[in-house]
C-alpha cells in the first residue's frame, strides 16, 4: 500500500476521486464501485451524499477491512 492509500485508509468517506485514486482506476470504474458499494454494502450516507463509507467500498471489492 502506497503513501497516498494509507491516507485514505484515514478517511471514513471516500469521494469518486479517493477510490478512483485507491484503485488506481477512471471515473466510470470508481463510479461502479461507488454504486455496488451503495447498493450491496449500506454505503450511502444521507449526511453526506457524494461520499460513500469507505468500508462499503472496501468490502464490495472483496479486501477485508
Amino acid at each position: 500500500m502506497n503513501e497516498r492509500q494509507e491516507e485514505l485508509m484515514k478517511k471514513k468517506y471516500w469521494h469518486l476521486s479517493d477510490i478512483c485514486i485507491f484503485f488506481e482506476c477512471g471515473r466510470n470504474k470508481a463510479s461502479q464501485i461507488r454504486q455496488k458499494a451503495i447498493k450491496e454494502f449500506e454505503g450511502f450516507e444521507p449526511i453526506f451524499p457524494q461520499r460513500v463509507k469507505r468500508d462499503s467500498v472496501l468490502k464490495a471489492m472483496n479486501i477485508k477491512v
